[in-house]
C-alpha cells in the first residue's frame, strides 16, 4: 500500500463514493463491528463529524479496547494500541464469507495499523554512541601513510630512531639474550685499525686536521697544510703528533720537546672507546643491515624512515627496539601502518624505485664487464633475493610490479649468459 493511501485509510478519507462491489451469492449475516458513540466522540476532538463509516471503525476498535482511540487521537495513542489494534483487525480477517462490510473495514484496519505501528519521536530511544575509537600514537601523512594504534589492524610497521650516546656490547649482548634473538645479528665492534682511524679523525678541529702516514697511522697537522715527518730528519714545525699501531698497541710519535699531552689523551681515550662500546654511525649501519633482512625498505632516498611488513619481522623488530632502549639511550619508534590507497601506493614506489636500482646497478656492471666468475654467482644470488622480495611485497600490497619483474627476468638471463661464457673459457 503507497505511503497516500496509508495516509487515507489513517484518516478516513475513504472513497465511500466509488461504485457498489458487483453482487454476490448471499453472504452470511453481517457481523456487528460498529459500537454506539457519544455525540462530542462522533464530532471528534476539533468538532469534526466523522462519517458513518469512521463510526463504524473506531466503534468497533471501541469494543476491542482501544479506549478512546479517535482518528485525532496523537500518535503515542495509536502506538500504544497498536497491538490491540492488530488482534482486532485479525478477528475480522478470521471470518468466513465476511459482508462487503467488514472486508471493507479489514482494510480500514490495515491502514490505522501501519500508523499505529509508527513509533513517535518522544518514545524513540536515542542510538548507543559511537565507541571512541583508540588513540593514534602518531600519524606521518608526508609518507603516504595512516598510523594505527592496534598492529592487528596494520599492514605493517614504519620505523625511524633516534640515536645519542654509545652502548657498550656487554650490555646489548645481555638484553639481546633476554628477547631470545639471534646473537648473529649482534652489531660487531670495530677493529683496531678502525678505532685508530675513528680515534685520529675525532682529533680534528678547526685549526687541526689528520691525514694518513705514507708508513702506516695518522699525522695530527696544524692548519691545511701537509707536512710528513721523515725519520732522521727534522720534525715539520705543523705536525702535532703522529699516531699508530705496533701491534695491538697505541703509540705516539712527538715532535722534538713538543709532547701534547692533552691531546694525546683525548685520541687515546676515544680509541679505547671503540675498542668496547659502539658509536652512533656503528649502530646506525647496523640498523640498515638488519632492515634489509626483516625485508623492509626505505621509504625515502635518503633514508631515515622505513617500513617493515607484516609478520616474523614486525616481532623481531620490536624485540630489537626492546633491547637496545634498555641497554642504550637510542631509541627506536614504531608506528603501526593501516593499508591505504596512500599507503600501497607509498610502499610500491619505495619497493619499484630500490629494485629499478638494484637492476641498474648490476646491468652497468654487466655492460662495463667489470663482473668475474663468482662476481656474477654472486649476483644471480642477488637476483633470486630480490625476486622473493618482490614477491612478497606484491602479495602484501595487492599489485603487480609488472616492469620491474621482467627486467630481473631479463637480467638473470645475462647472468646466467655471463656465467656460462666463464665456464666455457674455465676462468675464475
Amino acid at each position: 500500500m503507497s505511503l497516500e493511501s496509508q495516509n487515507r485509510w489513517a484518516n478516513l478519507e475513504l472513497d465511500l463514493d466509488r461504485p457498489a462491489p458487483s453482487p454476490e451469492p448471499t453472504p452470511a449475516p453481517p457481523v456487528e463491528v460498529s459500537a454506539p458513540l457519544p455525540l462530542a466522540e462522533i464530532l471528534g476532538e476539533h468538532g469534526i463529524p466523522m462519517s458513518e463509516q469512521a463510526r463504524r471503525i473506531y466503534g468497533y476498535l471501541r469494543s476491542e479496547g482501544c479506549a478512546g482511540l479517535l482518528p485525532t487521537s496523537s500518535q503515542t495513542i495509536f502506538y500504544t494500541n497498536r497491538e490491540k489494534i492488530a488482534a482486532a483487525c485479525a478477528k475480522l480477517e478470521a471470518v468466513k464469507n465476511p459482508h462487503p462490510t467488514v472486508s471493507e473495514t479489514v482494510a480500514a484496519l490495515h491502514g490505522i495499523l501501519v500508523r499505529a505501528r509508527t513509533a513517535p519521536p518522544e518514545l524513540v530511544e536515542a542510538p548507543a554512541p559511537e565507541p571512541a575509537p583508540p588513540p593514534v600514537k602518531t600519524a606521518l601523512t608526508s609518507t603516504g601513510y595512516i598510523a594505527v594504534s592496534e598492529a592487528s589492524a596494520s599492514t605493517g610497521t614504519m620505523v625511524f630512531w633516534s640515536l645519542s650516546g654509545r652502548i657498550r656490547t656487554e650490555e646489548l649482548k645481555a638484553e639481546w639474550a633476554a628477547q631470545g634473538l639471534d646473537p648473529a645479528w649482534l652489531p660487531e665492534l670495530p677493529s683496531t685499525e678502525k678505532a685508530l682511524t675513528a680515534a685520529a679523525k675525532s682529533a680534528a678541529k678547526k685549526t687541526l686536521k689528520v691525514y694518513a702516514h705514507p708508513t702506516g697511522g695518522w699525522d695530527v697537522v696544524e692548519e691545511n697544510t701537509l707536512a710528513e715527518h721523515v725519520v732522521g730528519e727534522a720534525w715539520p714545525a705543523n705536525i702535532k703528533l703522529r699516531v699508530y699501531l705496533e701491534g695491538d698497541t697505541l703509540k705516539f710519535e712527538h715532535p722534538p720537546l713538543g709532547e701534547q699531552t692533552e691531546l694525546e689523551n683525548e685520541i687515546r681515550r676515544e680509541y679505547e672507546s671503540q675498542l668496547v662500546a659502539l658509536s652512533t654511525n656503528i649502530v646506525s649501519s647496523w640498523l640498515v643491515k638488519t632492515l634489509v633482512k626483516l625485508n623492509a625498505v626505505c621509504l625515502k632516498n635518503n633514508g631515515g624512515t622505513y617500513f617493515v611488513p607484516a609478520g616474523t619481522g614486525v616481532e623481531t623488530l620490536s624485540k630489537l627496539a626492546e633491547a637496545l632502549g634498555k641497554s642504550s639511550t637510542h631509541k627506536i619508534y614504531e608506528v603501526p601502518a593501516i593499508k591505504t590507497t596512500k599507503t600501497i601506493t607509498a610502499i610500491f614506489d619505495a619497493v619499484q624505485g630500490a629494485a629499478e636500482r638494484q637492476i641498474t646497478e648490476i646491468e652497468n656492471e654487466i655492460t662495463a664487464g667489470d663482473l668475474g666468475k663468482r662476481a656474477a654467482a654472486n649476483r644471480i644470488n642477488e637476483c633470486d633475493a630480490l625476486g622473493e622480495r618482490i614477491a612478497s611485497y606484491e602479495k602484501l600490497l595487492g599489485q603487480k610490479l609488472g616492469d620491474v619483474a621482467e627486467r630481473l627476468k631479463t637480467l638473470k638471463g645475462k647472468l646466467a649468459l655471463v656465467t656460462h661464457r666463464f665456464n666455457l673459457l674455465e676462468v675464475d
